[in-house]
């Protein structure tokens, strides 16, 4: 891999890491081993991704609820490429785990109340992300910058900062829908 990601014109704007992230802005697609800067940088972000998921597996440890079992699990998948070496743009199928665990808490909220600003934001970091990826292999290609990182940066810290939050009302008897065509038979 080393070989390939130095020697070649490498497809650094397909990798969702703070490694291509940086590399594409400051060295772009030019041949040669990685600048120190490039290295330190990326050892930065993700030292400040990886402590911010310790401490919001640290808040939560003596918790026994399930809601925030659920949302450390999904801070942590969202976190996983970030903290990755090597993680390919198509890896990201992976997200849809925290993507629907974000969705069905919200859906779970007490009937009537709408999203709180951090719901709201969380929703628009993920569609923010998910419409990115249609075009940030053209974009980065074309412009040296893989937007995708600082967008995924955006949803796994907005991810991590509800673990270990007090959780709202949810609608805990809410009955089962019933199928529309149960009397057709």
């Amino acid at each position: 891999v080393h070989d390939f990601q130095t020697g070649t014109l490498y497809p650094w704007e397909q990798h969702v890491t703070f490694k291509a992230f940086w590399r594409l802005l400051i060295q772009g697609h030019s041949l040669g081993e990685t600048t120190g800067l490039v290295t330190v940088l990326t050892g930065i972000c993700m030292l400040t991704v990886g402590i911010l998921l310790l401490l919001a597996w640290l808040r939560t440890r003596h918790t026994a609820s399930a809601a925030n079992r659920n949302r450390l699990i999904a801070a942590t998948i969202v976190a996983a490429p970030l903290l990755m070496p090597f993680y390919f743009d198509y890896d990201l199928l992976l997200l849809a785990v925290p993507a629907v665990l974000f969705a069905s808490e919200c859906m779970r909220r007490e009937p009537g109340r709408s999203l709180g600003s951090a719901e709201r934001w969380g929703v628009a970091a993920w569609s923010a992300l998910y419409v990115w990826q249609l075009v940030n292999t053209d974009v980065g290609a074309k412009f040296h910058v893989n937007l995708a990182v600082p967008l995924l940066a955006t949803v796994a810290s907005l991810m991590i900062s509800r673990v270990g939050r007090a959780e709202r009302a949810t609608a805990p008897n809410v009955a089962p829908v019933e199928a529309p065509m149960r009397d057709a038979a």
